[in-house]
């Protein structure tokens, strides 16, 4: 995507220092860290990002994509104001500790994650009937002042979101939005 007037939010498949560092040595900027659930793992993905002595990311950046082949001065140095950490709480653990994950220094944002957090509820694939625990999150997170983003494929509930204090909220999927745009393709012909 470099060249184009867009941010990517990358969403490696686990939280796990490992990955981190492989996808922010190949550019990546702003991480989707998923299934953080308590202040310890908070505190983990933060040291992740970040060069010693704040952090354990390894120093390869310098010579990979993301510091140019070591063509960008200082990328070590300046490479933290380039990244944006996004926490994603989608458990009963993570909700439970939510007031825990909000007060940890040294990220952007936490990311509610309502299909899973409303499955780990006993809603699976219902996540409107987690609204209030919703609603529960953006407020602890609000109060500590990080900002708020979550998912919502219909305009009411991306609206809600925002009344509630979100910041940003993810309205479609790339995969969703290839079915829908299938799905009324094919109407041309049935």
């Amino acid at each position: 995507m470099h060249g184009y007037p867009t941010t990517p939010v990358v969403r490696p498949a686990d939280a796990d220092p490992v990955l981190i560092k492989q996808v922010l040595d190949l550019g990546a900027q702003t991480l989707l860290l998923p299934m953080i659930n308590n202040a310890e793992e908070a505190e983990l993905m933060v040291k992740a990002i970040n060069y010693a002595p704040e952090g354990i990311r390894g120093v390869g950046g310098v010579i990979a994509r993301s510091g140019r082949w070591g063509l960008i001065p200082d990328y070590m140095r300046d490479a933290k104001k380039e990244l944006c950490l996004i926490l994603q709480v989608e458990s009963q653990e993570g909700l439970d500790n939510i007031d825990e994950i909000a007060a940890v220094d040294g990220y952007d944002a936490i990311f509610i994650g309502p299909a899973d957090l409303s499955a780990s509820l006993g809603h699976l694939d219902d996540a409107g009937a987690i609204q209030d625990q919703v609603a529960y999150a953006f407020e602890r997170i609000k109060a500590h002042g990080k900002a708020i983003g979550s998912l919502a494929f219909d305009p009411e509930t991306a609206k809600r979101y925002f009344d509630w204090g979100a910041s940003f909220v993810a309205v479609a999927g790339d995969t969703d939005i290839f079915v829908r745009g299938l799905a009324a393709e094919l109407e041309h012909y049935r």
